[in-house]
């Protein structure tokens, strides 16, 4: 709607020199969360960042739903390699996690959001092929992921709906 940006992140500490004895909750995976920021005045001022969620990762922009929900791509790097969304009804002010993919070890996800109002999530796997997940209910829950001809190398992909309805999608065509 062009009257707030939101920002979201994930950092924390692969690891730390000279090394110390039980810092696993400071430095590691269990370090990484996802937080976000907002500008309600085109970037000139931010919020004090918060944080969303304790074991998600995010790559990959979140987009507003023609219904208004906010959605978020995530993973869940540290204990299932599963991917989802985060989603907020609320313009932000809370976020709960929806809609988990199949275990075909699912990373860095992107959405877009289709002319009839289903939910494209394209995810990273690591076997050289682009893969898709469908959700028709907002991104409450996903269909069963589906293998593309289409090479991906084990890198990002990102999803963008132009205004036209027509989607584009960035990836790394190598093995």
């Amino acid at each position: 709607d062009g009257k707030r940006t939101y920002f979201f992140y994930k950092y924390g500490r692969w690891n730390r020199y000279p090394f110390i004895e039980n810092e696993e909750v400071t430095v590691g995976t269990k370090s990484f969360h996802v937080f976000m920021r907002y500008s309600d005045d085109s970037g000139r001022t931010w919020s004090d960042e918060r944080k969303v969620h304790e074991t998600a990762g995010c790559r990959s922009n979140g987009i507003k739903l023609s219904s208004g929900e906010l959605l978020l791509p995530v993973y869940d790097w540290i204990t299932t390699d599963l991917g989802g969304v985060l989603k907020s009804v609320d313009d932000g002010k809370t976020w709960v996690h929806k809609g988990v993919t199949h275990e075909i070890g699912v990373d860095e996800p992107t959405i877009a959001e289709l002319k009839n109002g289903d939910i494209l999530m394209a995810v990273r796997t690591g076997d050289s092929h682009l893969w898709t997940f469908r959700s028709t209910d907002k991104g409450e829950t996903w269909g069963k992921p589906v293998k593309h001809d289409m090479l991906a190398g084990n890198a990002s992909h990102n999803l963008f709906r132009m205004s036209n309805g027509r989607l584009i999608l960035t990836h790394d065509e190598c093995k």
